[in-house]
């Protein structure tokens, strides 16, 4: 089920830590652009693998990656933008790669 937010201001928000948000494992996903990849480049600090955006006028609920692909199945999603929208492409797919007992055969990646 999917809830609507009702009186929640997505953009009015705070970076806030969150020590159980890592959604993959840092460097176990090989669909981040090499160039993009904070991790395998060496970057010497990791806190920022615990931060989230939280919106100040309410709580929203984690990112089920396995309810997202249920209802993604037989559907297809697209992101227009920039580089910028690509990362966000590659971490949500990796995300629901991370999701998915069936790694192997989950996605058509379309890349």
């Amino acid at each position: 089920m999917v809830k609507k937010l009702v009186n929640c201001d997505l953009f009015d928000r705070e970076l806030v830590k969150d020590e159980s948000y890592r959604l993959y494992k840092p460097g176990s996903c090989s669909l981040i652009d090499e160039q993009f990849n904070c991790f395998n480049n060496g970057r010497p600090d990791n806190a920022y693998q615990m931060l989230k955006r939280k919106p100040k006028s309410c709580t929203l609920s984690r990112l089920d990656g396995s309810h997202m692909l249920q209802l993604l199945r037989g559907k297809r999603l697209v992101f227009v933008g920039d580089s910028l929208n690509r990362n966000m492409w590659e971490s949500l797919v990796c995300i629901l790669r991370n999701s998915d007992k069936d790694q192997v055969k989950s996605l058509d990646l379309g890349l």
